[in-house]
Parts: structure tokens; C-alpha cells; sequence
């Protein structure tokens, strides 16, 4: 009497379970496929997920074909009609062996590149990417970042030069009422960025985005600018300046008369630009760019020196009178020089350099700083007013002014120098301050998480992070 084989021989015998392996392979491989090649093509979520459940539906009966059919010679037939001298079955599995092989590894392939494509993808892509797939975003009109400029002389020392000329763009740009730009400070945040103009409008809340690049070969100096629409990516307008070095203002002026033309604002009347001695230029773009990453007194002493050899150079500069009393103040926080000792001097440099430039923020700003440190509050007030109408976007000024006013009002100038600035982790913890003064808690924690990731090691982070666990736990009073 015949043994009849076990059910597990019997799918073994007729190659259903190498076909289902196959199958489950293909479609692991398939779905593999779909997830990298989806989004090139806008495919919706729910294509992935038919995918899957047409495969999960198909697999009985795939499985039950393999049981009852057989691949002859003569094409498919019924199993229970092959006879036992013409059956395919060891050379459908040597044939299935293959194709399960081919598939796994075409599987295997795809899952591997998907997983070194997604880690070694930079973080700025990945962000561009969420920023793209994002909702459409709807900044205010008129607001703008210009983006620092890439140095195409190719030496990193040589930074500080497109940083300045950078930076000098957007104060001339924030002169202009019609307009809300961006701070420096928060923009150099975007230096070598890959994300796209649509991120960084979305990420900054603004519409328009200026960047470009400069090179500078002896005396002479080429500036490539952009305006686009953060929004569209729509180029708005470009141009390129070739010019003398000491002609570096008009050159600003002229790229901030067309950015205004292509926003249709009017352009604010600067005055006429100043011809500045190149190398004393040169010296106070070294001074600003030593004062941003400064932490301690050495910078700031070296900033000082380098302010003072500009004047040395060309004593009409009004910039660097204006830089060095500023710097003078600043060693007053950094370094043991005494405030009374100080403050004669940043009197003295700032009110040089209104007499040569009476719109120069900057020194208006210090005269104000100089007056709330002797308690001279009306005039310090009147002296920021007068640096706001110039400026609107001059995030420090706005920081400044709330110093001496009232707590409402200050914490209006706080939280229109966080707009400006949000990258600046002194006006996030102003902000931040003042709304816990003002007892207003639920304002206070967006700038202490802000303060708290800009600057996680400083010591206002760790009063901060202190204020925002009691405000988040303690009980409220009824």
C-alpha cells in the first residue's frame, strides 16, 4: 500500500512554498520601489497602502495557483493532469531558486540605498524638503532677508569682507520704512545654507529674499545680487556692479534703489553715499566681524585698535567713529575698564560721528546706551526714537528702547526685535523677561524655549529654564 506524503511535502513537492516566497519578495521589493520613486511623481499616501492590501488580498491565491498548477513544456496545466514522466516540478524550483534570488537582491539594493540616501541627506535638505511639502505660507508684504553673501575670492580669511558688505546691504535696506528686513545677526544663521528660498521664507516668515556673491581683486570690487520671491521662487530682479573699492556705498545704494523698485517702495533718500578710504573700510569690516563672535575682552580690544587705525587712516569715516564708541561700551561689560572712565570717550566718538553723518544709528544708539548707564532716560529715549525713525528694522535699537519704558510698552519693542532678530538669543531673553514681569507666562515660554536652544550653555538659559518649569507647574492663582 502507497504511503500517502504529508500535507508540508506535498506544498513542498509542487513548489508552493518557494512560490510563495517569491511572491512575498517581489512584492517587498515592489513596495521598495514605490516608497524612493513615489515622491518624484507627487504620489499620493494612500498608493502605498493599496499597494500593500492588493498584495495582502492576491497571496491565497497565488498560493493556491502554485498548488494547482504546473509549468510544462506545453504551457500550464492542471498538477492532476501532468503525468509523473513529464512533470517540471525539480526544474520549476531550480527556476524559482533563481528568481527568488534575483528578486531578494534587487530588494535588498533598493532598501539599502533608501537608508544611506535618508542618513547621509543633509539636515538642510531634509528641512527644504518638509519646508516644500509644507502648506503655502503667507508672509507679510514687504518683508525681506538678504542672505549672506558668498565670497568668491575663495579665501575663508576673506570672509569678513562679504560678511561686512552683507551686512552694510541690510542696514541700508532697513533704513527703508516700507520695508522690514531681516537682522544680520539672524541671517548670517544662513551662511552656506542649502535649503531653498521657500525654507527660509517659511523658516523667517518673510517674502522676498536677497542673496548674491562678491569678489574683490585689488582695488576693485563685483557684486552679483538677486531679489526672489520666497514664496514662488520667482526671480524679481538681478543685477551685477563692477566698481572701485572706495565706491562701495554708492554700489549699495544703487542695489538698494532697485530692490525697492522691484518691491515698488519708495526708496528711502539715504543722502549721498560717502567715498571711504578702502583700507580703513577694510579695517572696520575686520573690527565688526571680530565684536560678532565676541564672548570676551581680547576681541573687543582688538575691534578698538582696529577702529581707531581706520580713523587714523581716514578721520572723516563716520562708521568707524560710531563702531569705536560702541566698542568702548562694550569693554565696559567685557574687561575691568570703568564705566565713568568709558563713557566721556563713547560721548565723544559717537557725537564725531554724527557731526560727519547725522543719520549714523549706530551712534545714535550708543549715545542712548550711554545715556540710560547715567540714568538720563528722556534724553536716551529721544535718542532711540530718533534711531527708529531712521531705522525701523534695527533690531538692538528696538532692544535698547525698552530699557526705558514702561513694562507694556517695552514688551512691544521686545517682541518686534525678536521679529527682526530671532536668531538673537540677548532679545529672545528680553523677551522673555519682560513677559514674566508683565505676568504674562504663556508669552514667556516660546523666547525661553527659543534662549534655551540658541544659547543652552549661558547662564540666562539656566534662569530660564528654571522660570519655565515653575510657570508650566505651578498652580495657578484664582
Amino acid at each position: 500500500m502507497a504511503v500517502r506524503p504529508s500535507f508540508f511535502a506535498e506544498l513542498k513537492r509542487r513548489n508552493v512554498l518557494r512560490a510563495g516566497v517569491l511572491y512575498a519578495g517581489a512584492a517587498w521589493a515592489l513596495s521598495q520601489g514605490i516608497a524612493q520613486l513615489g515622491p518624484l511623481f507627487d504620489a499620493p499616501n494612500w498608493a502605498m497602502r493599496a499597494f500593500v492590501i492588493a498584495c495582502v488580498i492576491g497571496f491565497p491565491f497565488w498560493v493556491a495557483f502554485a498548488w494547482f498548477y504546473e509549468f510544462t513544456p506545453q504551457g500550464i496545466k492542471r498538477e492532476s493532469e501532468v503525468a509523473p514522466n513529464v512533470s517540471m516540478t525539480h526544474s520549476t524550483a531550480r527556476k524559482l531558486d533563481f528568481a527568488i534570488i534575483a528578486v531578494m537582491a534587487v530588494a535588498i539594493v533598493l532598501l539599502a540605498s533608501g537608508y544611506f540616501v535618508r542618513r547621509n541627506a543633509p539636515a538642510a535638505t531634509l528641512a527644504a524638503t518638509a519646508a516644500s511639502n509644507a502648506k503655502p505660507f503667507n508672509p507679510p508684504a514687504g518683508t525681506l532677508v538678504v542672505l549672506p553673501f558668498t565670497n568668491l575670492n575663495g579665501d575663508p580669511k576673506q570672509q569678513y569682507f562679504s560678511d561686512g558688505i552683507t551686512e552694510e546691504l541690510t542696514n541700508a535696506l532697513g533704513q527703508n520704512a516700507a520695508l522690514t528686513v531681516i537682522a544680520w545677526d539672524t541671517a548670517s544663521k544662513f551662511r552656506d545654507s542649502h535649503e531653498s528660498t521657500n525654507a527660509v521664507g517659511a523658516a523667517l516668515n518673510v517674502a522676498n529674499l536677497v542673496h548674491g556673491s562678491i569678489e574683490r581683486e585689488g582695488g576693485m570690487i563685483r557684486v552679483l545680487a538677486e531679489l526672489v520671491d520666497t514664496r514662488s521662487g520667482r526671480q524679481l530682479w538681478s543685477d551685477h556692479y563692477d566698481d572701485s573699492a572706495a565706491n562701495v556705498f554708492q554700489v549699495q545704494d544703487k542695489i538698494s534703489a532697485s530692490i525697492a523698485g522691484a518691491l515698488n517702495v519708495k526708496f528711502a533718500a539715504l543722502g549721498p553715499a560717502p567715498t571711504v578710504n578702502p583700507k580703513a573700510h577694510d579695517l572696520v569690516l575686520q573690527a565688526r566681524a571680530l565684536i560678532e563672535t565676541a564672548h570676551t575682552a581680547a576681541p573687543f580690544e582688538q575691534a578698538r585698535s582696529l577702529y581707531e587705525q581706520a580713523i587714523a587712516l581716514d578721520p572723516n569715516y563716520a562708521d568707524a567713529h560710531a563702531g569705536l564708541a560702541r566698542a568702548w561700551f562694550d569693554l565696559t561689560q567685557y574687561s575691568t575698564l570703568p564705566l565713568k572712565d568709558a563713557l566721556p570717550k563713547v560721548r565723544a566718538e559717537a557725537n564725531r560721528a554724527l557731526a560727519l553723518d547725522p543719520r549714523n544709528v549706530e551712534a545714535l544708539v550708543a549715545l542712548g546706551v550711554a545715556d540710560v548707564a547715567e540714568s538720563k532716560f528722556a534724553q536716551a529715549k529721544a535718542e532711540f526714537q530718533r534711531a527708529l525713525a531712521l531705522d525701523p528694522s534695527d533690531a538692538n535699537a528696538h532692544l535698547d528702547y525698552g530699557t526705558v519704558l514702561p513694562p507694556e510698552q517695552a514688551l512691544a519693542q521686545e517682541q518686534e526685535a525678536v521679529q527682526l532678530d530671532p536668531g538673537n538669543a540677548g532679545a529672545q531673553n528680553n523677551l522673555a523677561a519682560s513677559a514674566l514681569d508683565s505676568g504674562e507666562y504663556a508669552q514667556a515660554l516660546p523666547p525661553m524655549l527659543a534662549l534655551m536652544k540658541l544659547a543652552p550653555h549661558s547662564a540666562d538659559s539656566a534662569m530660564t529654564s528654571r522660570w519655565s518649569i515653575r510657570c508650566c507647574t505651578a498652580p495657578r492663582m484664582r
